[in-house]
């Protein structure tokens, strides 16, 4: 419901607002997310570059099922541990949503761009992870947001950052122990999550 409420732009088909060399591009792109130029017409050119982005990866063998947070989620259920969010799907897709239309279309021409080496360089960015190496991490955060505009990096990154660097703050001055789990692009770069905590005075180990 919430994708149907702020994804999609029947009286404004994605087609007219882009380029005949990009909606070529769309032609080839779609199928790699299960889905056809046709089908993704409708959508507002945020959620088509959503579907552009994680296509190639998911073709690429990404699975969802197995990301982080659902494992995380289903460890904690089984433990009987309390489970809070720093933010809703609501507020994800909303921030989404009020992308202005350069913005959105920055966005959506990025991937466009990218969508044949965007498993490759999802697969730098894991090796990376592994490694411990910040400066891959860096590169690919910054890739995926700032690289494509200041707008881009703002949503993604530096307000919702700035927003989960208040919460921690606020947990952290009550009692108990919290594990919080974020993914690795708000952990390096630009505004990162770290760097507020630590310009706050609180004490952050990278180990």
């Amino acid at each position: 419901p919430v994708f149907q409420q702020h994804g999609l732009s029947p009286d404004r088909p994605l087609s007219s607002w882009l380029t005949p060399d990009e909606q070529a591009t769309l032609v080839k792109a779609a199928p790699a997310a299960g889905l056809t130029a046709q089908q993704i017409d409708p959508f507002r050119p945020w959620f088509a570059a959503l579907m552009v982005a994680t296509g190639p990866l998911t073709a690429a063998g990404y699975d969802p099922a197995l990301g982080v947070e659902i494992n995380l989620r289903a460890r904690a259920l089984a433990a009987g541990k309390p489970i809070h969010g720093l933010e809703t799907i609501d507020q994800q897709i909303g921030a989404l949503a009020r992308m202005s239309d350069a913005g959105q279309m920055a966005y959506l021409r990025h991937y466009l761009k990218t969508y044949g080496t965007a498993a490759a360089e999802l697969d730098h960015a894991v090796a990376g992870w592994i490694a411990s190496d910040q400066a891959a991490l860096s590169k690919y955060a910054h890739e995926n947001g700032r690289a494509i505009s200041e707008e881009t990096h703002q949503i993604f990154m530096a307000r919702r950052n700035a927003d989960w660097a208040d919460q921690i703050e606020t947990l952290l001055k009550g009692a108990g122990t919290t594990f919080i789990a974020v993914g690795v692009g708000h952990l390096t770069g630009d505004d990162s999550l770290p760097d507020l905590l630590a310009a706050r005075g609180i004490s952050v180990i990278q180990q």
